[in-house]
């Protein structure tokens, strides 16, 4: 458990824990350090990994033990308080209900590139080539999804394993090159051909 104690500026020292929650690195406070001994402090960190690793948010559960609602909470007390007032088909009360989301496990390293992980199983199915292609690429580079999706092979040197990414694409306005590795990789065996002989990355537009 990554847990540490934080000493603010002017001299106040509190227990925090560094937890992967949904994803994400967040940094949750335990107490104070002169209230809370690092036992009890190590065992709500405990707590508080047994929630996240179920997929819960313990900080939720916090929050609910002081009061304050949930999102879902304060947003159906804000419809019922405004909802008469609202103009029919206004959409007010549409936008204040929370979209259901869908949180997925972050796959280990060997169920994603492995003989019988994603890749494979991506490869293997119907979908239609730019779909496999850009997935293993997604993999190779680890990539945002958003700008594997404007990938040319124009921009990929599979001879050198190296992606050039334009400069009217980069925050900095520089052309930005990522060198990947791809040992036995179904997609650099598409160094045949040139770019305008190989499947597209993405579908025409």
């Amino acid at each position: 458990m990554q847990i540490h104690l934080h000493v603010e500026p002017s001299g106040t020292r509190h227990w925090v824990q560094r937890l992967v929650i949904h994803g994400k690195a967040h940094a949750l406070g335990l107490g104070s350090f002169h209230f809370v001994p690092l036992a009890e402090a190590r065992e709500q960190a405990l707590a508080n990994r047994r929630v996240a690793r179920a997929g819960g948010d313990p900080r939720a559960a916090s929050r609910r033990a002081d009061g304050m609602p949930t999102f879902e909470e304060a947003a159906a007390k804000v419809i019922a308080i405004n909802g008469a007032a609202w103009r029919a088909g206004s959409g007010n009360a549409h936008r204040w209900r929370p979209v259901p989301t869908e949180h997925r496990r972050a796959l280990p390293h060997a169920e994603v590139a492995g003989v019988a992980g994603a890749v494979a199983a991506v490869c293997a199915s119907t979908a239609w080539t730019g779909v496999k292609l850009a997935f293993e690429f997604l993999v190779l580079t680890a990539a945002r999804s958003a700008e594997v999706g404007l990938v040319t092979w124009e921009e990929i040197d599979l001879d050198s394993l190296v992606w050039a990414i334009p400069a009217s694409r980069m925050k900095t306005a520089r052309e930005h090159r990522y060198r990947f590795a791809a040992a036995r990789s179904r997609f650099c065996s598409r160094r045949g051909g040139s770019a305008s002989t190989r499947p597209p990355l993405r579908r025409p537009t």
